[in-house]
């Protein structure tokens, strides 16, 4: 039989298995805030070079426009004073055609005015010959004596003349040049004074002494009875300044721009050649020279870029070394 107590004769259900998981972490049942980190060091290098080459490649490049850019620039300034100088050329040239044929009409010019002044001469020693018509012969020579020496600075003006540097001192050289106006300045009754550095200048001895005695003519004839001229040279740096000024009446404002063009003057008798030929032998020896003047008061003229050298005892006082 059956048995009614104890459930004798049925089977008992096992319990149910439960897993039971163990963690380290209780999130709970608050709100949780998840961090996440990780190492950007590797990444950060990594864009710190190629940051590094994107500038060496702008660096670059932006050196190589420029050299493109200074390349072009040099080309284009090559390109124009191979013009320039090919036009120089071509100017010089016929300059220096222009300066034979001018010399040469000058030239054969004089030789008529030679026989013309001749004869007035001979009249003019001719007792027989009436006293008003010897008068007229000796006005004749002096007009043709004016032709002349016209004709002879046109000649000068005309001709090109390469400089014959030579290193002298220049104390000495302004001294015995300025010597050589003495007379026309005691009877103009006008001083010239030399203040000079003790200096060895290098210039052509023979045109520097025409540039000097041009300028102090030009500073006589414009100076009054017991004005001063002063002829000064100072250097500095190697390179000297040479001026001749004056106390005499200036020179008109309207010209002053064009004063060393040929035949402008600020005088009725003059013809203009003198300061031009000065310009001209200044501009051969690659100086510059320029004018102040102010009218009634005075003119400085200054003649700068003069190379020197302080005297050593191979130099001496008066003697020329040729270079």
């Amino acid at each position: 039989g059956t048995g009614s107590g104890g459930g004798h004769g049925q089977r008992r259900k096992p319990a149910e298995e439960t897993t039971t998981v163990y963690t380290d972490l209780d999130f709970g049942t608050s709100d949780q805030l998840l961090v996440v980190g990780m190492d950007a060091t590797r990444h950060i290098k990594t864009r710190q070079n190629l940051l590094t080459r994107l500038w060496i490649d702008i660096l670059l490049a932006s050196i190589l426009i420029l050299i493109v850019l200074l390349a072009w620039f040099v080309s284009l300034r090559t390109r124009r004073l191979k013009e320039e100088l090919r036009g120089a050329h071509m100017r010089a040239s016929h300059l220096e055609e222009m300066g034979l044929a001018a010399s040469g009409l000058a030239h054969e010019t004089k030789n008529p005015l030679g026989i013309i002044r001749g004869l007035a001469q001979t009249i003019s020693g001719d007792n027989s010959v009436p006293e008003d018509k010897r008068e007229m012969a000796e006005t004749i020579m002096e007009e043709v004596d004016t032709a002349t020496d016209r004709l002879g600075n046109f000649s000068s003006f005309a001709k090109t003349h390469k400089p014959e540097m030579s290193i002298f001192n220049a104390k000495t050289f302004l001294n015995r040049t300025t010597d050589l106006l003495k007379p026309d300045c005691d009877e103009a009754r006008v001083k010239i004074q030399v203040n000079s550095d003790d200096l060895m200048i290098k210039a052509d001895t023979r045109m520097l002494q025409q540039v000097i005695v041009n300028l102090l003519l030009n500073s006589l004839k414009a100076s009054s009875s017991g004005s001063t001229i002063t002829v000064k040279l100072s250097g500095n740096h190697g390179v000297a300044q040479l001026s001749v000024i004056d106390q005499g009446e200036g020179i008109p404002n309207k010209i002053i721009r064009d004063i060393f063009k040929p035949y402008v003057s600020g005088r009725p008798d003059g013809h203009g050649l003198g300061l031009a030929i000065t310009k001209r032998i200044v501009e051969d020896h690659n100086w510059t020279i320029n004018v102040e003047s102010n009218p009634g008061k005075g003119t400085r003229f200054n003649i700068n870029g003069i190379l020197f050298t302080r005297p050593t005892q191979e130099h001496g006082d008066g003697e020329n070394d040729k270079v």
